[in-house]
């Protein structure tokens, strides 16, 4: 299986997708069960995302189910492409879902702030396209 991978460019801590050509990379080195469920993926261009996720490394994005409480999920608003934790709780019976930015824990996103959810994290693969564990 292949999948298109992303490259933002990192600008002023964000990563902003400058350009639509996509890199193709074959998932061949990962399990199957996990090739099933991953979309496509984002190369991280900076270190700003350590230590969750290194320079060069892909984030691998799964959009067969929601993301689920505290998992982390992409997604972008006003443009900007960003890796959150979903936060789901329940205020006066009411469901409401936030997501958190893992870079700025004080960056958090409503429902209305948000243009696109691109999926919750399946994993990531190191620069040599391997499954990366940490």
């Amino acid at each position: 299986k292949e999948i298109s991978v992303i490259t933002p460019e990192c600008i002023d801590r964000k990563l902003v997708r400058t350009t639509l050509a996509d890199e193709l990379i074959s998932l061949s080195k990962i399990p199957r069960e996990i090739q099933q469920k991953i979309s496509f993926g984002i190369r991280i261009p900076c270190d700003h995302y350590e230590p969750h996720f290194l320079r060069s490394e892909i984030v691998l994005l799964g959009f067969d189910r929601e993301g689920e409480n505290n998992e982390m999920c992409v997604i972008s608003s006003y443009g900007t492409i960003y890796i959150c934790i979903k936060k789901i709780q329940f205020v006066n019976g009411k469901k409401e879902t936030h997501y958190v930015a893992i870079t700025n824990h004080k960056k958090i996103f409503s429902w209305d702030d948000i243009d696109d959810r691109f999926g919750y994290v399946v994993g990531f693969l190191h620069p040599d396209l391997t499954w990366g564990i940490r």
